[in-house]
């Protein structure tokens, strides 16, 4: 319909802060919590992706941190190992249900979950008090895991390391924090890989982003497996791609040197199996725009390809559910409009009103929603009504919605077509002549509400407005042939102009047809009983009916020819 404006609707952010992320995240962990589903290891993975998210971009309280560096460090490095080790508790209990393990493989399970107490109560039952002791102070004291590390190069400098049982040494190794050994010969899954980086490998005070290089150096050597994501580690599926975990690409905006590759952080293959499932992937775009992570405007073109990529995928996604209309068209004024696509969020909307029109057409309710609560202008939704009702073939109501949606020169179209001819027809068949003043009332409300707007129609449909106009005011006056203002002379010469244009429609011409059949009989009237000699009167006569295009017609010709004209007129 009627051109959109540049930006008219305002782009919806989510208005998230790191002061509140921690409990919309948390609202969401709540939700999942309640929804059951067949697939644990999907729910679980997404929960963990909503917890790692508020660990991550959570407000620091600076008054419990400090205002050193370190004291930052310390407090989100907190929160990453909370998550860490509630990831770890689940997947030690699922290894010790699957497989028979001994005494020292359980205490690396422990320290992998970083139990300490239970770990120091294991080594206490093997009656191992030293490397009790040691377990104890585990990741307490860089000193001591240098001291570790010293004993162990003494050891093996002097061979005495084949004197020790294997798993032994790699509980002293991990103690000691070198972990190629242990990350490479126990099956570990990336999480509890990395959280042994940073319980063991890294001091107290290291940022989490020290975590990450040393697990993507551990990675590059082949020490570690890829991140994965739990679908392909735990769900006993293979990968189909080689995609990182969405909560490994989440950690990586810790790390202030590289950060995520944002394609692969938005690819659904991070948390399911399901390419089609832009759900989570939609979410925590929104979330990160929020809070001013991620800035579409500022992104590079790959990068904004990457976040429009989610949007539509979602917006489909929605469409395919059959989701109602509310919720599409909530997700697309997320949509932010691209340089080379500057209507983008607009045409979305206008287009999701065009195929949900069914649903919400006679829901006043839905109607008010999308006006007050989404803020879409109410021409677009009168613009989506005017082409619903046009193939259904509601014509009045069609005109009235293109009318409120400002697309006058379609509401014309409507007139010309239809509306116009049958309001004619319906009103002014029955007359002869235009002697008795006579009020054309539908016609002229619909003539009247055009002409106001006249400006916005083209060349051909001013003409043609025009001719309505003139008749209507003959009509209404009860000329006798005669107007002061306005004379038959100026109607029929503003028709001629009209004939000789392409843009008049077969049936607007049997319409001025009738108008030409009523000039000719009212002049006919009009000379009735006068002086003038028949000759002269018959001579004026076909002046005007040649004047109005209608060579050889007598007025009594003209009148037949109405009844062609009604025919016409009231065709489809």
């Amino acid at each position: 319909v009627a051109g959109m404006p540049s930006k008219a609707l305002q782009r919806k952010v989510l208005n998230v802060t790191d002061e509140n992320v921690q409990s919309v995240c948390d609202l969401h962990v709540d939700a999942m919590e309640l929804f059951e589903e067949d697939d644990d290891i999907h729910r679980i993975h997404v929960l963990g992706i909503w917890r790692l998210l508020a660990c991550i971009f959570s407000q620091i309280n600076s008054a419990g941190a400090g205002d050193d560096g370190d004291g930052y460090n310390i407090a989100r490095r907190q929160k990453i190992s909370q998550w860490l080790r509630r990831h770890s508790v689940w997947a030690v209990g699922r290894q010790l249900e699957s497989s028979a393990i001994s005494d020292l493989e359980k205490v690396i399970l422990s320290l992998s979950k970083h139990d300490i107490r239970e770990t120091t109560e294991q080594a206490l039952a093997l009656k191992d008090t030293r490397l009790a002791s040691l377990i104890s102070m585990a990741g307490c004291h860089m000193h001591m895991k240098e001291d570790i590390s010293q004993q162990l190069e003494v050891w093996r400098s002097n061979s005495m390391d084949d004197l020790i049982a294997q798993q032994r040494m790699h509980v002293y190794e991990l103690l000691s924090g070198k972990l190629e050994n242990i990350l490479h010969q126990h099956d570990l899954d990336w999480r509890r890989a990395f959280a042994c980086i940073m319980w063991y490998e890294q001091s107290a005070v290291d940022p989490v982003e020290n975590s990450i290089h040393s697990f993507l150096g551990f990675q590059g050597t082949g020490i570690v497996k890829q991140p994965l994501p739990m679908h392909a580690e735990f769900g006993g599926r293979q990968a189909r791609t080689q995609r990182a975990d969405t909560a490994f690409e989440l950690l990586k905006f810790l790390d202030s040197k590289d950060g995520p590759d944002l394609k692969g952080f938005l690819n659904t293959s991070g948390y399911t199996t399901d390419a089609l499932d832009y759900s989570l992937s939609w979410l925590i775009l929104s979330i990160l725009e929020g809070l001013g992570v991620l800035d579409f405007e500022s992104a590079d073109p790959e990068d904004q390809e990457s976040m429009l990529h989610v949007y539509i995928g979602y917006i489909l996604q929605l469409q395919f559910l059959g989701v109602g209309p509310e919720w599409i068209l909530y997700v697309a004024l997320h949509v932010p409009n691209s340089p080379k696509l500057p209507h983008l969020r607009e045409t979305f909307v206008c287009e999701i009103l065009n195929r949900t029109v069914s649903q919400w057409i006679d829901n006043q309710e839905r109607v008010s929603f999308f006006t007050d609560k989404l803020g879409i202008p109410i021409k677009w939704i009168s613009g989506t009504k005017a082409l619903w009702y046009k193939y259904n073939h509601l014509h009045e109501l069609e005109f009235e919605a293109y009318m409120e949606a400002e697309a006058h020169s379609e509401a014309f179209a409507v007139f010309s077509e239809v509306l116009g001819p049958r309001a004619f027809l319906r009103e002014s068949n029955a007359l002869s002549h235009a002697l008795v003043p006579f009020s054309c009332i539908d016609l002229k409300a619909k003539v009247e509400a055009l002409g106001e707007h006249s400006c916005d129609l083209h060349k051909g449909q001013q003409q043609e407005l025009s001719l309505y106009q003139m008749f209507i005011s003959i009509m209404e006056k009860g000329s006798q042939g005669q107007v002061a203002e306005l004379s038959y002379e100026s109607f029929f010469e503003c028709f001629t102009k009209f004939q000789q244009t392409s843009l008049a429609t077969s049936k607007f011409k049997a319409v001025v047809s009738k108008m030409c059949a009523l000039y000719a009989e009212s002049l006919r009237y009009s000379c009735y009983g006068k002086n003038d000699s028949c000759l002269e009167t018959s001579e004026r006569m076909k002046k005007r009916v040649k004047a109005a295009s209608l060579p050889h017609m007598t007025p009594e010709e003209a009148l037949a020819y109405v009844q062609d004209a009604s025919s016409c007129l009231s065709g489809p």
